[in-house]
């Protein structure tokens, strides 16, 4: 009985035993399997961790990339902000460069040869062209007040020469008479005054052509004008001269006809434009011209509209204008197009200070050169360069202008679309690359000239007389004052001093004084 229930005691232990054994592989299979599903879990984490962290970095590469080529954007601009623009790298002005003029530099380069005249160099100094109006001897101190003087024998040891000017105002009194005539019976008959004299108080062509000189290529003011007039004795007001501009104006309106036609039928024809200020607003006079004739207009715009209405370059047929690249100029088709270089020189002087580019230093050398090597051709008798010297700059030309395209064409960036070019780097470069045939026209067609400087000098004026004597009050004065100058530059042009130029006019003959140039 006691075995029996010791027996029973152990099966019941040994069950426990089982299902505790049962119990542990349970709790132990769902815990493997909890487990392995952490573990997947955790893996999974780790990937899209990974995922994220990759990711992450490429767009942190990207923003790095873009910021550092911010940093040098902003650095560079620093840079352009310190080193400014001026007269002698852009198409500014002198005037404009204030008081922090830098030092000179100039686009030619140096002949190696001393200042001054050289050797063998034809004198220009001043000429006796004409008898003296006096001569005055003057003898030994000594030989004054000697009683035997007209005994000695006399020779002119030396002669020296002296100009003066006299200026005497003189005031002529015209009279007619009136007489008895015998012949006619006793009956009363009267002269008559000159063509000229139509006022009973007037002043003369040559006072008017003074004041007149004074005027225009004077630059002076009619302020001025009438207080010098004053001070030499002659009574005038400020109406009465601003009169004579008026009057000479009308006088010079078919010569100035006649020099338009001229000017649109040149073969290579000099263009420019520059601000003036009329009746307190910003105008534009427009200068067209050559070595023999220029045309002057004023207008309220500067670009097609303004060229259109003063109709010279849509009259052009077959010519070739030189100009600055003034887009409103490439819309005459029927005319070839040439650029002043002085401009691009300029502006690849900037270039090459600013941006430290090999590239545009080079190409403005080239250019230098072409114009060099040409001026040496022609004085030697040639009009055209040889062929392969031709070629030669041509390949030069080529392989700069593509250098500085590689060079300023944007890197890609990773993640992004292609940045734009731009920049005056860029627009430059564009320049030389889509515009080669009329920038090098000077070099195939050896008539063009190889800057626009002669349509610049013939323009200049319009500075000069704003600083000498300010804005034009209206625009009617300042279209007089423009179709007088159209007149005397191209007098001037003609080798016809200013003064004879408005004598002429004011007389009544410009047009055919204009067509005797012709």
């Amino acid at each position: 009985m006691h075995v029996g229930i010791k027996l029973c005691s152990a099966g019941r232990k040994y069950g426990r035993i089982e299902a505790e054994r049962a119990v542990t592989a349970v709790t132990a299979k769902q815990t493997v399997e909890q487990l392995l599903a952490t573990i997947s879990e955790l893996t999974a984490a780790v990937a899209r961790l990974s995922g994220e962290i990759e990711s992450m970095r490429a767009q942190h590469a990207v923003e790095v990339d873009a910021l550092q080529q911010r940093i040098a954007e902003l650095s560079l601009a620093l840079a352009l902000k310190q080193k400014r623009k001026d007269s002698h790298n852009s198409s500014m002005p002198p005037s404009s460069d204030g008081y922090r003029k830098s030092a000179p530099k100039s686009l030619k380069e140096s002949s190696g040869r001393k200042p001054g005249g050289q050797a063998g160099h034809k004198g220009n100094g001043m000429k006796i062209v004409r008898e003296p109006d006096e001569v005055k001897e003057y003898l030994p101190s000594r030989c004054l007040g000697c009683p035997r003087q007209e005994e000695c024998a006399r020779r002119v040891a030396e002669t020296r020469y002296e100009y003066d000017l006299e200026i005497i105002s003189r005031l002529a009194a015209h009279k007619v008479l009136a007489c008895n005539c015998p012949l006619e019976g006793g009956q009363e008959i009267v002269g008559q005054f000159p063509a000229h004299i139509t006022g009973t108080k007037q002043y003369g062509n040559k006072l008017k052509a003074t004041a007149l000189s004074l005027l225009t290529v004077g630059y002076v003011s009619v302020e001025r004008v009438r207080q010098l007039l004053n001070a030499l004795g002659i009574p005038i007001s400020g109406g009465t001269i601003q009169n004579m501009l008026t009057d000479c104006a009308a006088k010079v309106e078919d010569a100035d006809s006649y020099i338009k036609h001229k000017v649109s039928t040149l073969k290579i024809l000099n263009c420019d434009e520059t601000g003036v200020r009329v009746g307190g607003k910003l105008r534009w006079a427009h200068c067209m011209c050559d070595g023999s004739w220029s045309y002057y207009a004023v207008h309220d715009k500067r670009g097609t509209e303004a060229m259109h209405d003063i109709q010279v370059l849509p009259n052009m047929e077959g010519g070739i204008l030189v100009h600055d690249f003034l887009r409103s100029y490439l819309n005459y088709w029927k005319v070839e197009h040439s650029f002043c270089n002085a401009h691009l020189m300029r502006e690849l002087v900037y270039i090459h200070e600013c941006y430290k580019e090999n590239w545009a230093l080079e190409l403005k050398k080239l250019l230098s050169e072409m114009c060099r090597t040409r001026e040496k051709l022609k004085a030697a008798g040639l009009d055209a360069f040889p062929e392969k010297l031709l070629e030669s700059y041509l390949e030069r030309y080529d392989a700069l202008v593509a250098e500085g395209i590689l060079l300023n064409t944007p890197k890609p960036v990773k993640g992004r679309p292609p940045r734009k070019p731009k920049g005056p780097r860029w627009s430059l470069l564009v320049r030389f690359r889509d515009y080669k045939e009329q920038i090098l026209r000077f070099a195939f067609d050896w008539r063009v000239p190889f800057t626009n400087n002669e349509a610049e000098r013939s323009i200049r004026f319009t500075k000069v007389k704003q600083k000498v004597s300010g804005c034009f009050r209206t625009m009617e004065g300042a279209q007089n004052f423009y179709r007088i100058m159209s007149y005397l530059s191209s007098a001037k042009k003609h080798g016809v001093a200013c003064f004879d130029a408005l004598l002429d006019a004011v007389s009544g003959n410009a047009l055919p004084t204009v067509a005797a140039w012709a």
